[in-house]
Parts: structure tokens; sequence; C-alpha cells
């Protein structure tokens, strides 16, 4: 019994595919969709990081979005980018007492093509056995984050650096299950047969009381563990801190993630988690493990741009974070929404949606395995499918031959019932000026992350300075943004906004190796983080600043910027002259602000 429920719960894995879509420059639920690279390779993992792996003649390289070859074809096996690097293989022999064999020797390649091979703990090449006819790359299922990656072959699990070298390898003590979140690993004990974490740094075991029967990654302090009720001996997941305490006692049967491979969210928009009752029935909690959405629905997926698809009746539709209901239910599956667009299945046919529902126009130009394919047939015979958002980039296939297209949608302008009404002009305006990523474009009366705040500061940045991140980064630091990627300056996130805008000095980490993305701001943190982006751009300020009545309230660290900000008018006070520096600092809030940037930096 032990047994059985650990194997489940380790490698049985509840995700949803996210993809991202680049807004253009019109504001009405505007599509397009175009092909850019012919389909002319044999196979293909699709783009990320603006890279794909594609195969052509039996081997693996990788090409850019204009379908420039930027990686010779020379791999067997190839994965997809992430945190400027990728996994490859290829083909070898080996040696030993036994005799000769054919394995894969694997390694790291960046996107310059420089490879590092992975080595085990004697510093030899590290491979894996190979037969042709039962290799399956999906069983070779690899998790990577800050630079850590685990294998797992089916069979047995491995861990290795950034430069390639094997860690934690107490072989027969513990194997690595997931990659280390927030520095701590989920591992394997052989020798209970239950799992537990160890830290990162010291390899020590943590929380040496609890038998846990599985585990999951940290994020944002917390973690899903698998327990066994010791009168039924029934799995059931508890949440715990980093403390190894049990949060909110009550009892889960699953639960959804997001982003499953590397950062590992469960708890994602408005810090809501999308969990399973032990009654099987659905609802949402959050990090304090309140339920915030009734336990009610057949399945609840993860909240994404504010809302979350259900199912009741076996039909989905879809509710916002307050549990609203936005669109009724009425297909037979859904995506998820990611920068307002969605796939709804309704019968053997599949259509894109907005978050109204409102089929969008022009999305029957998609290839239609782009977002929805047959995949075999359940237990009666009936047709299963695979829904999936198109990403910005589409993967076509025409008689065997893979190649991509592209494809650019932007939402309806917000309405006047998404935030306060004095909000929604300059909102407008700061989304019409493009200064608002398009995955941003909700939840306006919600608290600002400081993960979100680095995307603005970023999208400021490139479009006062006209210039991408790219060449900003590279010219103020003289290292690319990936190569700054690699070097991990944070222990519990690897955004690209995040460390570009740390990299430029806008954005400090919270000490110990942590940057603590989903933290919320205060407004005398929005004053600063408006006042080094603003120096950064050039701008120096000889506005008279205003005396507000709670000045002594003010930080030390913040008073420059409070004056900064206030005497350019990009921040305000608040009721009775008061600038409320511990105040929250809402999305709608950063968004206005940032638009006042803007116009003061266009005009200086």
């Amino acid at each position: 019994m032990k047994h059985f429920f650990k194997k489940a719960l380790v490698f049985t894995l509840s995700a949803l595919l996210i993809f991202t879509i680049i807004p253009t420059n019109v504001f009405a639920n505007e599509f397009s969709y175009s092909q850019i690279i012919k389909p002319e390779y044999d196979d293909t993992r699709g783009f990320s990081d603006d890279l794909a792996a594609v195969m052509k003649n039996d081997k693996w390289g990788y090409i850019d979005t204009t379908g420039k070859t930027i990686i010779q074809f020379k791999y067997d096996v190839a994965y997809s980018f992430s945190e400027n690097k990728a996994l490859v293989g290829t083909i070898g022999t080996q040696k030993d007492e036994y005799g000769e064999y054919t394995v894969i020797n694997w390694g790291f390649v960046d996107r310059d093509g420089n490879y590092v091979p992975l080595t085990t703990a004697d510093k030899s090449q590290f491979n894996t056995y190979y037969e042709a006819e039962y290799f399956d790359i999906t069983e070779t299922t690899q998790f990577l984050y800050n630079g850590i990656l685990v294998m797992y072959d089916g069979d047995s699990s491995y861990a290795f650096g950034p430069d390639g070298k094997e860690l934690l390898t107490n072989i027969g003590e513990y194997a690595p299950l997931y990659a280390p979140t927030e520095s701590i690993v989920p591992v394997y004990l052989p020798a209970s047969d239950f799992s537990g974490y160890i830290d990162q740094k010291t390899g020590k075991l943590l929380f040496e009381d609890k038998e846990f029967a599985a585990v999951r990654p940290f994020n944002q302090g917390l973690a899903f563990a698998g327990f066994y009720d010791e009168n039924s001996y029934e799995g059931y997941w508890n949440i715990i801190n980093t403390n190894g305490k049990i949060v909110n006692n009550k009892r889960f049967s699953n639960f959804f993630v997001k982003n499953i491979y590397s950062e590992y969210k469960v708890f994602n928009d408005y810090s809501l988690a999308s969990v399973c009752d032990t009654d099987e029935k659905w609802g949402a909690i959050d990090i304090t493990g309140k339920t915030v959405i009734p336990f009610k629905y057949e399945s609840l997926r993860p909240f994404i741009e504010g809302v979350a698809s259900f199912s009741k009746d076996g039909k989905y539709g879809f509710i916002d974070i307050y549990g609203n209901e936005v669109i009724a239910p009425q297909f037979d599956d859904v995506s998820g929404f990611y920068n307002g667009l969605a796939v709804a299945r309704i019968g053997n046919t599949a259509y894109c949606i907005d978050k109204t529902g409102k089929k969008i126009e022009g999305t029957e130009k998609l290839p239609v395995d782009s977002y929805f394919v047959v995949n075999g047939t359940d237990e009666d015979g009936n047709d299963r499918y695979v829904i999936r958002t198109p990403g910005k980039y589409v993967i076509i296939n025409e008689n065997g031959k893979y190649g991509f297209g592209k494809v650019n949608f932007i939402p309806s302008l917000p309405t006047a019932a998404e935030m306060d009404s004095w909000a929604l002009k300059e909102v407008t305006l700061a989304i019409e000026n493009n200064l608002v990523p398009s995955n941003l474009q909700n939840m306006y009366r919600t608290d600002t992350t400081r993960v979100d705040f680095a995307a603005l500061v970023v999208r400021a940045i490139e479009e006062i300075a006209g210039k991408d991140i790219n060449l900003v980064i590279k010219e103020k630091t003289g290292e690319t943004l990936y190569q700054l990627i690699s070097k991990y300056p944070f222990v519990d996130t690897t955004d690209k906004n995040v460390i570009a805008a740390q990299a430029l000095g806008i954005i400090n980490g919270k000490g110990e190796g942590k940057f603590a993305p989903y933290d919320t701001i205060t407004r005398q943190d929005a004053a600063a983080l408006l006042m080094r982006t603003a120096k950064f751009l050039g701008k120096e300020s000889t506005a008279e600043s205003k005396t507000f009545n709670d000045n002594k309230n003010i930080a030390n660290y913040a008073k420059e910027a409070v004056n900064f900000v206030s005497g350019l008018g990009i921040m305000n006070g608040k009721e009775n002259n008061n600038f409320a520096p511990n105040d929250s600092y809402n999305r709608e809030q950063a968004y206005i602000t940032i638009y006042r940037l803007f116009n003061v930096l266009i005009t200086k």
C-alpha cells in the first residue's frame, strides 16, 4: 500500500500548458496569424526563449524565429531552452567488464553553442543506457530551475549543477525528485520508503520527525506533502511551511500546478491554489489555507490572468478570483487563458475565445493541430482531445514536416466595471501606450507584486528608450540578459524581468539570495522603484516636492523617492494630505504611475 501510494504521488503530475502571446498595437480583440518558417523539419520541440529544437536528417539543432540555424544539427536528443541552456544528448558506446554497449552521453548547450558535458561524481561523462527500439524521450523527465537539473529516466534520478557536475550524490541515502526551489530539495529516501526534504546548501535532511509519503517543491514558502491516514491507510495531501509545520489541517486529494517542470507554482493569481478536498470537490484556498472559493466544482484549474476554468455537470466555464462566474459552463473542455486568449471545445470542434466567452474572429486561420488534436480514445472508445492555448509561435505540421507560424493577439481595453472609476482613463492610456503587458491587464484592484512591477519597469524602459531590453542590458552591463540569468542572482526566481531590473540597479533582493517575487509592494516601495527607473533613464527632479502630514512615517530609504515622485506629479498624496507610505499599492495605481512616469520622461 505504501509503495503504491509513493509511486503514484511522486510521478503523477497535474499540469496545464502555459504559452505566451505578444501584443500588437490594436486594442479590440485584434487577432492575426502568419506562417514564418515553412514546414521542412522532421520533428520539433517548439519555441522556448526564442529558440526551437528541430530535427533534420536524424540530428537535432536549434533555430531562431527567422529560421536561421543557431546551433548546428549534431545532437541525437535535444530538449527546449530554459535559463540559457538546453539538455542535449549524443549516442556513443561505452565499455566495462561486461562488454560494450550503446549509451546517450548527456550535456548542456547554451545559445552560443557552447557545450558542457554532464559529469558524475568521479568526473566521468554521465550517460544512460540506450536501445533505439525502446528509447522514449518522454521517459527521461527533466526538472530545471535556477541552474539545477534533475533527470529521471524511468528508473533512477540524478541532479547536476550549472557547471554540469553531479550534485546530491549520497547514493543509497536519497534520490532527488525535483529541482530545488527556494534552496530546498524534495527527495526520496530508499531506506525508509518515505520521502523528505534536504537543505540544498548543507545537504542535511530537514524535518526528520516527519514521515512523508510524497513531497513536492516549495514555492512562496509552502509545499504540498503527502501523508497516510493511520486508520484507513489512504493517502492525502497537507500544506507545510519551511519549518515543516502543517498550515491548516485541511486534507486534500489533489491540486493543480503551473510551471510543473521549473518553478512549480501551486499558488497562482492572487495567491490562490486550486485544490480538491477528500470529498472530491474542487475549490480554492489562499496561502493561509483559508477557503476562498467554495468546494463545489467537479474541477477547478489554476487561476491565470484572474480567471480559472471550472466544470459543472460536465460542462466548462470560468470564474474570477472572487468566485464570480464570468463565462457560463457551456463547453466540453477549455484551455487556460493567457494574454486574453483561450481555446474552447464543443464536440469535435474547437475555437479561440476571449474573456467574455466570445469567439475570436480570425482564429480559424490557425492550423487546427496547433491548439486542438485527437489523442487516442478512452475506455469506451470515444475520442480523447488535447486542447492548448496557441503560443506566440505555433507548430505547423504538413505531411509529416514541421514549421512555425506566428500569432498576435491583443484583448479589448478594460471596462469601468473592472476597476475604480477614477482610474479608468489613465489605465487605458497606459495600455494604449504599450506600458502594460497583456498578461497583467486584469485584476486591477489587487495588490502589485514585486515580479509584476519588474515587468512594468522593463516595459517602460523599452518604450521610453525605444530599445529592446536585451540591447539596454548589453549597453549597460556589457553582458547579455541570458548571461546574467546564468549567474542565478536569486534562489527563488529566474524571471527575466526581475533579473533585468536588478542588473539595471532598479530592484534589489531581500537578503539570503531571495527576491521574494510574490511579495506585494507598498506605496513607499513604489516611489523608490519609480525614482530609480527615472534616474536610470536620465531624469533628475528639480520640481518642488510636497510636504505630507505623515512625513515622519516615511522610511529613510524612501524619503528622497517620495519627494522625487511627488514633485514630478507621478505619485500624489491621499486623504488629509497624507502619503500613506505603508499602504498597499494596487495594479491600477501601478499602471497609472508608470503612465505618468512615461509622460514625464518623453517630454523631458
